[in-house]
């Protein structure tokens, strides 16, 4: 029997008072109206920066507070040298052409690696620069992750690519690169030269903290990725012409201007390409880097030339080494060897293309063909190795001392060198580096290289250093003589 208790609705059931229901219904609504604004400032926003300038930006104003801000000044695309744009992408993010807003490859490997460094791109740090705050938030990570897809979808990228450097802070109170180029180095964005725009590109990541006064291992890295860039086409995608054609300043738009890039340049000769050599000689080693450089497949036969083999005066009859028996030619003195193959295989160009840049090139390959191995190479070698090999005497400790006293003189003047330059003879890899690194690494073989004297000059022999072409060489061993133990080492160890 049903109680009229029973019959009452459980409190649970009981109808919603229609005041709570309008006022559920209303903060719905104005929650839905909120997020579709937010959603259509975003798109709008976002569209009209795709052809409106940004004034200014939240970190602008906030940094403004606290100081002066350097005069700036809006530079289109084509007003900034190439060398800036491809020294930006090559720093910050390589798969900038390929990607949609965000880099998977990159974010997979901090994922795999649980590193807390970061995987934005070009794109997600244009967002945060033109649109958003610096100071980390996941709100701000929401925003930007937003944004991203809807910058990509509406620009172009030489459009974020230009947003980008023109809202970029690089130094305190310095953004864009019109300001920067002026604070930094008293000069215009279409003048920067590739050292420059490295210098520039390398303070990104902490411009607070980090300085353009010098270069560094990261700005040299920079500016190899940026000469690749320019090589492989994906600097047509940031308008490459259109800045090149203007002149782009005394670089000319980079390395292997005008230059057909073959894709196999070894030899198709069918007999063996052999190279007869021996291990410490720097003349031998600048033959092998440069074959290695242009990816020529190479025989080595070591001589014992100081034993005087018959056959060695019927190859060259100076009865001097390095000799390359080549599509069935023998070629011998190693500075006609190498720009023998540079003018046969022209990719990649190790000669520059102006009748003065060549002259600087050799100018430096005679530099230590003939007075640093006059002066440092041959008395330091001859003394500590190849009097052992070849059991003609004790070294002399003074003809030593000689050498290593020589050897400062010669690390200040390429010091000197490379303060304005990205590699010895130039801003693009030549003869002269190879020359000089096949020297150097005789000495830093037996750990005759004081690399502290200059920064400058280590970070350049690091650099040429980790190049696919010295990885045969790093792996010589000379009988009865130990290499150093940082001789293999990129770092230096």
């Amino acid at each position: 029997m049903f109680t009229r208790r029973s019959l009452r609705p459980a409190a649970d059931d009981a109808p919603v008072p229609l005041a709570r229901r309008r006022w559920r219904g209303m903060a719905l609504f104005w929650l839905r109206y909120a997020v579709l604004r937010a959603v259509l400032v975003m798109v709008g926003s976002v569209a009209i920066y795709g052809f409106v300038n940004p004034p200014m930006t939240w970190t602008m104003v906030g940094v403004a507070r606290q100081q002066a801000l350097a005069p700036r000044e809006w530079v289109p695309l084509a007003e900034i040298a190439p060398v800036m744009r491809r020294a930006v992408v090559a720093a910050e993010d390589a798969n900038f052409c390929s990607h949609w807003g965000f880099d998977m490859v990159e974010i997979r490997k901090v994922v795999a690696s649980g590193s807390s460094r970061g995987a934005s791109t070009i794109t997600q740090q244009t967002a945060k620069n033109a649109f958003l705050w610096q100071r980390r938030s996941w709100p701000r990570k929401a925003a930007e992750t937003l944004l991203t897809p809807q910058i990509e979808a509406l620009w172009s990228k030489a459009r974020i690519l230009e947003v980008y450097l023109n809202v970029a802070e690089f130094g305190p109170g310095i953004f864009g690169v019109h300001a920067a180029a002026a604070a930094h180095f008293g000069t215009t964005p279409d003048r920067l030269t590739p050292v420059q725009a490295a210098r520039l590109a390398a303070v990104l990541p902490s411009p607070r903290t980090r300085t353009t006064a010098a270069p560094s291992a990261r700005s040299r890295a920079i500016l190899d990725g940026a000469e690749t860039i320019a090589r492989d086409g994906r600097a047509a995608l940031i308008g490459r012409r259109a800045v090149e054609s203007r002149g782009g300043g005394a670089y000319q738009g980079g390395v292997a201007k005008n230059k057909k890039v073959s894709s196999s340049p070894m030899n198709t000769n069918t007999q063996t390409t052999r190279l007869y050599h021996t291990a410490l000689s720097p003349f031998c080693r600048k033959v092998r880097l440069v074959l290695a450089e242009k990816k020529i497949e190479v025989e080595l036969v070591e001589e014992r030339y100081w034993e005087g083999p018959p056959d060695l005066k019927r190859r060259n009859p100076a009865g001097k080494l390095p000799v390359l028996r080549w599509r069935g030619n023998l070629l011998a003195e190693s500075q006609a060897i190498v720009e023998y193959l540079d003018e046969a295989v022209p990719a990649p160009a190790l000669m520059p293309q102006t009748p003065l840049e060549r002259h600087e090139v050799r100018r430096l390959c005679t530099w230590f063909d003939d007075k640093f191995h006059t002066e440092v190479t041959q008395p330091i070698l001859n003394e500590r190795v190849w009097k052992k090999i070849t059991r003609t005497g004790y070294p002399d400790s003074r003809v030593v001392k000689d050498g290593l006293r020589a050897i400062k003189e010669h690390i200040d003047y390429l010091a000197q060198l490379l303060e304005t330059r990205r590699w010895l003879a130039g801003n693009t890899l030549s003869l002269a580096d190879f020359t000089a690194a096949a020297h150097f690494s005789c000495l830093d073989y037996i750990s005759d290289v004081d690399w502290d004297r200059s920064e400058a000059l280590r970070d350049w022999y690091a650099t040429i250093k980790s190049r696919p072409a010295f990885r045969s060489v790093l792996a010589d061993q000379v009988p009865g003589i130990h290499p150093a133990a940082h001789y293999a080492e990129l770092d230096f160890g």
